[in-house]
C-alpha cells in the first residue's frame, strides 16, 4: 500500500509541475524563444527536479518546449504556420461540433450557453482581458461538449488552449474590436442551436472564427515589434 501512495504522490507532483509550466507558456509568462533549465524552473515553480523533468518531457511531446542538447530547453517559437494551422483546424472542427450540438440542443443547453455568453460581454466594469478570454473559451468548450463526442470536444479544448499562447502575445493585449463583437456572434450560434438548425449553427460558428483569424494575422503582421517575441515566418 505504501508503494502505491508514493507512486500517486510522484505523479501528482509531476502533474502539478506540468500544469504550472504549461500555464506559464500558454500565458506567455515564459515567452517564445526563451531558454530555460530544469534548475530555473524548479526554483521558479517550487517543484522538485524530477517533477520538472517529467513535465518538460510532456511539453516536448506537445511541441511547446524544445530540448537543446547540453543547454537545457527553449520555449517553442510561435510561427505564422502555427497560427494558420490552429485556426484552420478550428474552422473544421468547431462548425462540425456546432452541427452535432444543434441536433441535441435543449432548453437547458441554450440557457447554459446564454449564461456563459453573458460572461463574454465587455462592459465598462469588465476590462479584464484574461477573464473575457477564459469566458470565451468556456463558451466554445460547452458547445463542443454538447456534440457528445468526447474526442471532438477534447480536440476543440486543446486547440483553444494552444491559441491562448498567441492571444497573450503583447501585440494582442487589447483586441477590443473582436472582443466587442463576440457576444452578438455567440448569440447567433445560440439561436441556431436553440432552433436545432444544424447548418445555420455550423455557418455561424465558421463566421465567428474566420474574422478572428483575419484580425489576429493582420495584428501580428502589422506590429512593428514583431521580432521581439520571436514570431517566426511560415
Amino acid at each position: 500500500m505504501q508503494g502505491g501512495t508514493e507512486g500517486t504522490g510522484k505523479r501528482s507532483l509531476a502533474d502539478a509541475a506540468y500544469e504550472a509550466v504549461r500555464g506559464a507558456i500558454l500565458r506567455c509568462e515564459l515567452p517564445p524563444g526563451q531558454q530555460v533549465t530544469e534548475a530555473q524552473l524548479e526554483h521558479r515553480f517550487g517543484c522538485g527536479r524530477a517533477a520538472v523533468r517529467a513535465a518538460l518531457t510532456r511539453l516536448c511531446q506537445e511541441r511547446l518546449v524544445q530540448a537543446i542538447p547540453r543547454h537545457g530547453y527553449a520555449i517553442a517559437p510561435i510561427t505564422f504556420k502555427d497560427v494558420h494551422d490552429l485556426f484552420g483546424l478550428r474552422l473544421i472542427i468547431e462548425p462540425a461540433a456546432a452541427r452535432l450540438a444543434a441536433e441535441r440542443c435543449d432548453r437547458a443547453l441554450a440557457d447554459e450557453l446564454e449564461e456563459l455568453n453573458r460572461a463574454c460581454t465587455h462592459t465598462r466594469d469588465s476590462n479584464d482581458v484574461a477573464a473575457l478570454r477564459n469566458a470565451n473559451r468556456a463558451f466554445h468548450a460547452a458547445v463542443a461538449r454538447a456534440a457528445r463526442n468526447e474526442r471532438l470536444a477534447e480536440l476543440v479544448c486543446v486547440v483553444l488552449e494552444e491559441l491562448d499562447r498567441v492571444l497573450y502575445l503583447p501585440h494582442l493585449a487589447n483586441v477590443w474590436e473582436r472582443i466587442d463583437a463576440t457576444y452578438a456572434e455567440h448569440e447567433r450560434i445560440i439561436g441556431a442551436l436553440a432552433a436545432r438548425d444544424a447548418e445555420t449553427a455550423a455557418q455561424a460558428a465558421y463566421e465567428h472564427i474566420l474574422p478572428n483569424k483575419q484580425f489576429i494575422i493582420e495584428a501580428l503582421t502589422s506590429s512593428p515589434g514583431l521580432r521581439s517575441v520571436n514570431l517566426a515566418g511560415i
